[in-house]
């Protein structure tokens, strides 16, 4: 959190002090964990650009799993380890009013990554799965935003629609490790979890070590956005 602050206050320092400048939290993530500020810069009468960064801890917040669940396939949830995202996006305000509001439509950009811990039985044996998604994508996105008394934004990104490239990356490790233990011995039930999901199959890798085994997945997917923030103009 201290690393977000100082980045915002870094960026709000070099673009100088005015009345065309908003800061922003993100009010529904905070009830799951995700904790997100963003930064709005006006530029013109019509266009502003907004950087938003957040990382995410879901046992601070209210709703988070709190216990083992099944996911599939003998494999069940152990818990959310970290979460980091940052998006950008450059705003063309269409409405009557000036910027920043009313009606707006963005071209954005944005990364996110996040990792959690999964418990697989194979064979008797039980396996942590250390797993991560990572994701770079660009896409557009309509929103409106409302300027209260000059000072409270309220800012609804209502719809956003675009194309990611989405690695997704699976550690197996025993639980209790043991020496010698022959990895790729655990290749085929490592594959057997994207049984019927053809497209995933197909681009399923699968590495060994002495450690561990390493299934990794990178492929172009659909990508959507939407958000809510409350903030303060200044």
């Amino acid at each position: 959190m201290k690393k977000v602050l100082i980045l915002l206050l870094l960026l709000v320092s070099i673009v100088g002090f005015g009345q065309d400048n908003i800061v922003k939290i993100s009010l529904p993530g905070i009830s799951y964990g995700d904790y997100s500020l963003s930064y709005e810069r006006v530029l013109t009468q019509r266009n502003t650009i907004n950087a938003s960064v957040g990382f995410m801890a879901p046992k601070y917040g209210f709703f988070h799993p709190d216990s083992s669940f099944t996911l599939g396939g003998g494999i069940r949830f152990n818990k959310f380890k970290t979460g980091f995202h940052a998006s950008v996006d450059y705003r063309f305000y269409v409405g009557k009013k000036e910027a920043p509001v009313g009606l707006y439509v963005a071209p954005y950009l944005r990364y996110f990554k996040y990792s959690l811990l999964l418990n697989d039985d194979i064979k008797q044996d039980l396996f942590n799965v250390n797993t991560s998604f990572s994701s770079i994508g660009a896409g557009f996105q309509l929103g409106y935003q409302w300027l209260i008394k000059d000072k409270v934004s309220i800012d609804f990104e209502f719809i956003g629609l675009g194309a990611e490239y989405l690695t997704t990356k699976l550690v197996y490790s025993l639980n209790t490790p043991r020496s010698g233990f022959d990895y790729d011995s655990i290749i085929d039930e490592m594959r057997d979890v994207f049984t019927g999901w053809t497209f995933f199959e197909k681009r399923l890798k699968t590495t060994s070590s002495t450690d561990n085994t390493t299934a990794k997945i990178s492929t172009p997917f659909p990508g959507f956005k939407f958000g809510l923030t409350v903030g303060y103009a200044f």
